[in-house]
């Protein structure tokens, strides 16, 4: 674990001095270095009252492709942790890989990433995997929000309709070779905006597929939330939902020890910061 950090460590050292670097030949490509943190930390009354935190910080050189869209390369750290100590969600993990952004309006990019990570949880009792892994990870991620309300809030009324969808396909090779699927979709109205303070209300809908059938990757949600904003110079947000959810009638490799339809309330607060974009 020592070791892990101190990798950590060097490696946001390393690119902390390299991002403050400009040269020549940056200039005249376009190539620049760019970075994101985000963070979520989500209550989830369910699943035995537990509290998930899970954290990331990536910094890499972008170079734009005429035609085509950006290239990136990155360094990728990434931390999870939960009140209830459960090993898949308290683990460290170092990444370094590559992605491929095709639009510029709209977002959607294929990556690709190496990653060593190890958990720290002290339940290696009933952990199956060793501490420490290896892990290859490829994907498609797809983004695109729509929110008249958000850019010029003077002249916007109340009752502001947006919109925002998600979706990713993600391959796994330590999980079985797994293939993950999920989207995430959300209609919403701008009920009352003071000054930088926003208040939203808006309905969810989750979706959950897997190539293993593992139950936790295969269900449905639907739900109403509210969304609160602070400041919206800021992307932070306080989200409250109530869910109603189905698992899907597939048999994976485990056995679903919950009932098929359930009912949960999610208390969320996300931030998300990135420069260099």
């Amino acid at each position: 674990m020592n070791r892990l950090r101190l990798i950590y460590f060097l490696v946001l050292a390393l690119l902390f001095f390299l991002s403050h670097r400009q040269t020549t030949a940056q200039e005249k490509t376009g190539m620049h270095f760019f970075a994101e943190a985000y963070d979520e930390t989500i209550y989830q009354r369910r699943d035995g009252r537990n509290t998930i935190t899970m954290a990331h910080f990536y910094e890499g050189l972008r170079l734009p492709i005429a035609g085509l869209g950006k290239w990136d390369l990155y360094a990728k750290l990434r931390y999870g942790n939960d009140a209830n100590k459960d090993f898949w969600n308290n683990r460290a993990e170092t990444m370094f890989g590559t992605r491929l952004r095709f639009f510029q309006k709209l977002y959607l990019a294929m990556y690709s990433e190496y990653v060593r990570g190890e958990y720290i949880t002290d339940q290696s009792e009933i952990m199956p995997y060793a501490s420490s892994y290896e892990d290859w990870r490829y994907g498609l991620v797809f983004w695109h929000g729509w929110d008249p309300g958000g850019w010029k809030p003077k002249k916007r009324l109340a009752l502001t309709p947006w919109s925002e969808v998600y979706a990713d396909a993600n391959y796994l090779d330590k999980d079985s070779q797994n293939i993950v699927y999920y989207l995430e979709a959300k209609l919403g109205l701008q009920l009352l905006r003071l000054h930088k303070t926003r208040f939203d209300f808006y309905g969810v809908a989750y979706a959950y597929y897997d190539k293993n059938a593992d139950f936790w990757n295969n269900h449905a949600d639907m739900a109403p939330g509210i969304r609160i904003t602070p400041w919206t110079d800021v992307d932070l947000n306080l989200r409250i939902e109530y869910l109603w959810g189905q698992y899907y009638d597939r048999i994976g490799r485990y056995e679903n020890p919950y009932a098929r339809r359930y009912q949960d309330l999610r208390v969320g607060l996300f931030l998300w910061y990135g420069w260099g974009e």
